[in-house]
């Protein structure tokens, strides 16, 4: 799947609803506080990635703080996915295309409260007429009943749910067809959304202002990774050591107990051994630091953005790459201001490998107030 557009509406300063059209690469440029950083913060927010949590102060001043719209509309679809069966189904059959044809996710937000929560709708064009409208949201055991119900059991396969749905909407003479939002954190709606989670594309955003040290958790996150990995290729041995000292351990302790509970029986009974296993990952640690023994937080800022960027990049393909899925997931680089801190020869430079990265299939989403960075970008790519 590869986004299409960015629906905002009630959030911060996207009071009215505005579709962003989002393409392979795309560059926005404008002044402060114009928002280009909330269309990111945005997609975020959609894709659970992390960084940015959705706040009552996210609702715009003015406008309808209940009902905050984070939407994304998805082109570039599969020709078949597996929703809440084993059975491969297409969205188009199970009424969840808008009326263009492309996947059109809305996240509601109710900004009034403390913690916003989401509200999970596809808007498309789908049943109305009573009985088939909320098909999507039963479960295998509801749909065997409708299909006993209404004599279907020879047209369709009771242990596939898409094939009961099928059978159960061509028994309508006319489905009426609306656009409609369909829920999709409701009853069965759940597991449709759970599974179509697993065909949207890996969303990664670095943000202009982090932190560029050595200790930067995007630096020590493929370290920590490289640690995790060697203990799990020691795990046994790890276990005899605990054991062994769990043994000889407890043993010190239970002789100590035996004294007190001879010497002072009250004091014993409320003592107990307890030992506790150590998490071995934050006991081991590994640094990064240059060839010539300088660490990174000593470099120039510019250097350290560079490094910082291409492990952006690199975190973002091992999530890519760590799918269990079969289905090829494309990642959208979301990147604020990469002219921070660079000499014009690496704005340029970091430009072609974004532009490549677009041209290799992913997407890429960036912010800038430089003209002549913008300059780089092709002009249908600029907002």
């Amino acid at each position: 799947m590869k986004l299409k557009a960015v629906i905002l509406e009630n959030f911060r300063a996207y009071r009215s609803r505005q579709i962003i059209p989002i393409g392979p690469l795309t560059a926005f440029i404008g002044r402060n506080d114009a928002g280009k950083s909330s269309i990111l913060e945005a997609l975020d927010i959609f894709f659970e990635g992390g960084t940015i949590k959705i706040e009552s102060a996210d609702g715009s001043k003015g406008g309808n703080e209940k009902h905050v719209c984070i939407g994304v509309v998805f082109n570039d679809l599969p020709a078949q996915l597996v929703l809440d069966s084993r059975s491969p189904t297409t969205l188009a059959a199970e009424h969840l295309l808008n009326a263009d044809g492309d996947l059109e996710i809305h996240k509601i937000f109710d900004c009034s409260i403390a913690t916003p929560r989401a509200q999970i709708f596809a808007l498309a064009v789908h049943p109305t007429e009573q009985g088939a409208a909320d098909v999507l949201q039963k479960v295998q055991k509801d749909l065997k009943a409708i299909v006993k119900a209404k004599g279907l059991e020879t047209q369709c396969n009771q242990t596939e749910n898409p094939s009961m749905r099928q059978a159960i909407y061509r028994s309508f003479a006319d489905l009426k067809l609306q656009p409609s939002d369909v829920p999709l954190n409701e009853d069965n709606g759940k597991a449709i959304w759970k599974a179509l989670q697993e065909y949207l594309p890996f969303y990664a955003l670095f943000q202009s202002d982090r932190p560029s040290s050595d200790q930067d958790p995007e630096v020590q996150n493929p370290m920590k990774v490289a640690v995790e990995q060697a203990l799990e290729q020691l795990t046994q041995e790890l276990d005899a050591i605990s054991d062994e000292v769990r043994k000889k351990a407890e043993d010190t302790a239970n002789r100590t107990l035996a004294k007190l509970q001879a010497n002072y029986p009250n004091l014993a009974s409320t003592l107990k051994p307890n030992f506790k296993k150590p998490a071995w990952k934050s006991i081991f640690k590994l640094d990064l630091e240059a060839d010539d023994g300088i660490p990174l937080n000593k470099r120039g800022s510019g250097v350290r953005r560079l490094v910082l960027l291409s492990f952006f990049q690199a975190e973002a393909e091992k999530k890519r790459m760590a799918t269990t899925g079969t289905q090829a997931r494309s990642v959208i680089y979301a990147i604020e201001e990469p002219e921070t801190s660079q000499h014009p020869d690496s704005q340029e430079q970091i430009i072609r490998v974004l532009r490549d990265l677009a041209d290799a299939g992913d997407q890429v989403v960036l912010t800038t107030h430089v003209p002549a960075l913008a300059g780089l970008v092709p002009l249908n790519s600029l907002h």
